[in-house]
């Protein structure tokens, strides 16, 4: 079992790390099932209805926070929460059967624009698999796996750590702009260094510069642009 970091003891060896930056500890549990009360080896949660120390209660809020995904193992890189893909498909709107990206319009053979889904584009070596259509569960799976490209290239590109709602944004952001795009970008840039020199005063500026086409600002990129800096600011999760 991997080890975690949080606030105060963990159910896990006495060799513990601190972060002095933090105060954090970095505890490797045993291995085996979680034990009851305290012995010379590990802090583990009491009986159920027993007392409760402040030990068992920072134990007990850190396997609430491994459950509910907002503390992770270190050993588990980062990727889209359930918020974010929840917005994504929001945002890409369903299409079980096969269409026409420019015109949106049903399709019964291969188009260039030919897409499925949470706006999967279909090549065409691939139209034999999605001519006939997906279910809505196929459909989920293959945005998880159109993303699983840009949730590594964010990953590959941040030099620094960042809050799961930043990790989102620039997520969501580098699936619209492509993976090479944001690799080269003022934006990835900023966020590795606040004091690195771009064209751009303000990380929001340099995000926000993404909204153009052809060199006009496009209302329908601008609003998506927002979108994705409120997510990256304020944790904000909201389409337009």
């Amino acid at each position: 079992m991997a080890g975690y970091r949080i606030p105060g003891p963990l159910c896990g060896d006495l060799f513990d790390v601190p972060d002095e930056g933090t105060l954090m500890r970095f505890r490797t549990p045993l291995a085996g099932s979680l034990g009851l009360g305290h012995t010379e080896h590990a802090w583990c949660l009491p009986p159920v209805g027993a007392p409760m120390s402040w030990r068992h209660a920072q134990l007990a809020a850190a396997m609430a926070g491994l459950a509910a995904g907002t503390v992770r193992p270190t050993s588990i890189p980062m990727s889209l929460s359930t918020e974010a893909i929840d917005l994504l498909k929001q945002i890409e709107r369903l299409r079980l059967m096969p269409y026409d990206d420019q015109t949106g319009k049903d399709i019964t053979e291969w188009v260039a624009g030919a897409t499925v889904g949470y706006g999967h584009l279909i090549p065409q070596t691939q139209w034999t698999t999605y001519k006939g259509g997906l279910t809505e569960a196929q459909s989920e799976e293959l945005l998880k796996q159109d993303l699983a490209p840009f949730e590594k290239a964010v990953r590959e590109g941040l030099k620094v750590t960042v809050a799961q709602q930043q990790f989102d944004a620039l997520t969501i952001f580098a699936f619209n702009i492509g993976a090479s795009g944001f690799k080269n970008s003022s934006v990835l840039t900023m966020v590795n260094d606040a004091s690195a020199k771009t064209a751009y005063a303000t990380l929001e500026d340099a995000w926000m510069a993404w909204s153009k086409s052809q060199g006009k600002v496009m209302k329908g990129l601008l609003n998506r642009r927002q979108s994705e800096w409120n997510i990256y600011s304020m944790g904000v999760y909201k389409g337009w």
